[in-house]
């Protein structure tokens, strides 16, 4: 399942299944939305499997043993696509790796299409079914409980400051002693920035011995549950602290976001709303439907705004409709688009304006294009 999760989040086809669980009997239980309950009935039914396939090792060693060490019999587990052979004493490891392979055949299938997977322990198997969202599925399978996390964790100022620095493509180090919570707050970027894509390095969770990664001369969004000590004496790198929910800028000052108090204005009722929703027993990764209801009005006054960042391109460029090859040539105006914005908030733009990021996005709106 951790092999299908990794290939299909690469794919960009999707980043998960599980929403919600609704238990029919004890032998099936339907997901129809991205929850991750799911995970724990599976971990917990191969938990229960390997339990007592330990008790059945300690019964074959006091067996072997009153045998004076006689040969083992060797048992047959049957699963739905094959017989699989074994001694009572195979390795733990590679039955979990044949679940997860056998998972991993399992094709996706399109929005409103469900999947269908058996998990085995013992003679009681389980079958479940996913279901894949017809909607934005980034937005319903990783935004709105990574939203939450981010939310939960870091203030309104500190969220808006942490998007002012991804619009200028600057290097952040997220550190968190809690790696559920650091995969979750940097996730949640991925969302936040919409339409905008980050062009850059993106990894949740550094290894410590991928440090070196850090020396990358690209812009880095990175994940580490400890400082690496590389970064200490470092001033091209601003650290989060999610944990103590702070900022450790490695310069000063910034070129502040357009209409910053705007947002934190109509982004604080939200925010407090949402940590109105949660109690001390709220698990991190389950969202309810109020939650998940809030996290997307949050997206979408990011998004509008985001949008509206972008909005004076068209009028700020110039197309030749008169080539012949059906590739039109675009100039955007530079100047005019700096200027579509006010004297305190072009510094930001004049910043934002040279970044992959902003090409990107630019290209999507314009297609291809140059400046002028």
């Amino acid at each position: 399942m951790i092999i299908k999760y990794i290939n299909e989040a690469k794919n960009k086809e999707i980043d998960g299944f599980v929403k919600s669980v609704e238990l029919i009997d004890s032998d099936h239980f339907d997901i129809v939305n991205p929850n991750h309950k799911c995970w724990d009935l599976i971990w917990e039914s191969i938990n229960q499997f390997l339990n007592k396939l330990n008790e059945n090792q300690q019964i074959n060693k006091k067996y072997n043993s009153n045998l004076n060490k006689q040969q083992v019999d060797k048992k047959v587990i049957t699963t739905n696509s094959n017989t699989i052979t074994t001694n009572s004493l195979v390795n733990s490891k590679d039955i979990i790796l044949d679940m997860l392979s056998r998972y991993q055949t399992v094709k996706l299938p399109e929005p409103g299409a469900p999947i269908h997977f058996d998990i085995h322990q013992d003679a009681n198997p389980k079958h479940v079914r996913f279901t894949v969202p017809q909607n934005d599925i980034d937005q319903s399978l990783l935004g709105f409980w990574t939203c939450s996390v981010l939310f939960r964790h870091l203030s309104v100022q500190n969220i808006l400051t942490i998007l002012n620095l991804i619009l200028i493509e600057e290097c952040m180090v997220f550190v968190s002693s809690n790696v559920g919570i650091l995969c979750g707050v940097v996730l949640s970027l991925v969302q936040l920035m919409k339409p905008f894509i980050w062009e850059g390095m993106l990894i949740p969770l550094l290894p410590d011995n991928l440090n070196s990664f850090l020396e990358a001369p690209i812009p880095f969004i990175v994940g580490t549950l400890a400082v690496p000590y590389s970064l200490k004496s470092r001033d091209d790198v601003t650290i989060i602290n999610i944990d103590k929910n702070t900022i450790q800028f490695s310069k000063a000052p910034y070129p502040r976001l357009p209409q910053f108090d705007y947002l934190k204005t109509h982004l604080s009722p939200l925010a407090s709303k949402l940590m109105a929703s949660y109690n001390q027993f709220s698990f991190l990764h389950v969202t309810s439907n109020i939650q998940d209801a809030i996290a997307k009005d949050i997206l979408t006054l990011l998004h509008g705004y985001l949008n509206w960042l972008t909005f004076p391109l068209k009028t700020c460029s110039i197309t030749d409709l008169n080539k012949h090859d059906n590739n039109p040539n675009t100039i955007l105006l530079k100047v005019a688009y700096v200027n579509s914005f006010t004297e305190h908030d072009r510094n930001f733009i004049l910043q934002m304006i040279e970044t992959q990021l902003f090409s990107t996005r630019a290209e999507q709106i314009l297609g291809p294009f140059k400046f002028v």
